[in-house]
């Protein structure tokens, strides 16, 4: 009797973890591998592979901006949070400048915008065609990057100046800003996406 009993107790027990498992495993996880409930979105940003905002990638090319970081002026800087990607390059001996590159969100607000430096190209190219705003350079530099088809220049203090705005809450070479919608503005036709540079779908669950 006792035998039957332990056994009936075991076969109860398993029945109920089978009960908890299909409820917490079931289809209503949003991180289940199972399918996607309707209307569900499947649009990731390029440069991220983060899901899209409002379901739809924007059909813009990415937007590069090199921004300040000196000690003293740069700080705090503007627009960093909103980026898509951070890259921190070297300017000269210690000093170094952070390149923002914007994609699928806006930013109302970047700066304070530097100029241009040779690795600044470099980390673009795997962006397909983008845009890269700056504040002047040395020739070589501004030349190198007037000669590249495949990338947009906009200078904020020759070619794209409109797009460009001085602020007095501080001093030169530190009070020059800009925002998305200004340099995305210089190139309304384009509408080309980025190739995906970051894919992480099959290391992290969705």
């Amino acid at each position: 009797m006792l035998r039957r009993r332990a056994i009936a107790a075991i076969v109860a027990v398993v029945v109920l973890l089978g009960i908890i498992l299909a409820v917490v495993g079931g289809g209503s996880n949003p991180n289940s591998h199972g399918p996607k409930p309707p209307g569900a979105t499947t649009a990731r940003c390029p440069l991220t592979d983060e899901p899209a905002p409002g379901g739809h990638v924007p059909q813009r090319p990415a937007l590069a901006v090199k921004i300040g970081n000196e000690p003293e002026g740069a700080r705090p800087q503007s627009g960093l949070n909103e980026a898509d990607v951070v890259y921190d390059t070297p300017a000269e001996g210690f000093i170094m400048r952070y390149m923002a590159v914007y994609q699928c969100h806006n930013a109302s607000s970047i700066g304070p915008t530097r100029s241009v430096r040779w690795v600044d190209w470099h980390l673009l190219q795997q962006f397909g065609r983008p845009i890269l705003a700056f504040a002047g350079g040395i020739d070589p530099d501004v030349a190198a990057v007037a000669s590249l088809g495949w990338l947009k220049g906009a200078d904020l203090l020759t070619s794209a100046q409109g797009a460009g705005v001085r602020i007095s809450s501080r001093v030169p070479p530190d009070n020059l800003y800009t925002s998305t919608a200004a340099l995305w503005k210089l190139y309304p036709t384009d509408t080309t996406t980025p190739p995906p540079v970051s894919q992480c779908g099959d290391l992290i669950p969705r």
